[in-house]
């Protein structure tokens, strides 16, 4: 068991407590990481902290809209996948696909993939991306402008 979990375990069962006497309960550990972890602890809502005097006293975080877990970590790869955060996506990408502008498309069509948390919508929008890759037209220069490793330019005076 992390220290964190430690942490908010007695906090969950000794609410009220301040910082300095929750470093108490953890001997074993430095006071400075107790102390540290219980911050970590507001910050991350997994309790909560009222001030009493000139002291934080620190309390569980049952009455908190949302409640995280130690386990409950929001996954990198996948974003909310609220319908209408996509539907905007995709309608911005499609206007820019529509003016001509296929690199900013890309880029909000994968935008549009890690909001999403479907399959299907995913594939399908790597799939609308690789399509405005491919579009995206590619600088050519003409041979005189290129010049290549070992190719002599200038005078031969």
């Amino acid at each position: 068991m992390s220290l964190l979990a430690k942490v908010q375990a007695f906090i969950e069962l000794n609410p009220g407590l301040t910082s300095n006497e929750i470093a108490d309960a953890f001997p074993e550990y430095a006071r400075f990481d107790v102390q540290r972890s219980a911050s970590k602890l507001y910050r991350c809502k997994r309790v909560n902290r009222r001030m009493d005097g000139d002291v934080f006293r620190y309390y569980a975080g049952k009455d908190e809209a949302v409640i995280l877990t130690l386990r409950q970590k929001r996954s990198g790869h996948t974003g909310s996948g609220d319908p209408m955060v996509i539907a905007k996506l995709v309608s911005r990408a499609e206007e820019l696909e529509s003016r001509g502008l296929f690199n900013r498309a890309s880029i909000v069509w994968l935008e549009a993939f890690s909001e999403s948390q479907f399959i299907y919508e995913r594939e399908e929008f790597l799939r609308r991306r690789q399509k405005c890759l491919n579009r995206i037209k590619k600088r050519i220069r003409p041979v005189e402008q290129v010049y290549l490793a070992g190719r002599f330019v200038g005078n031969v005076e």
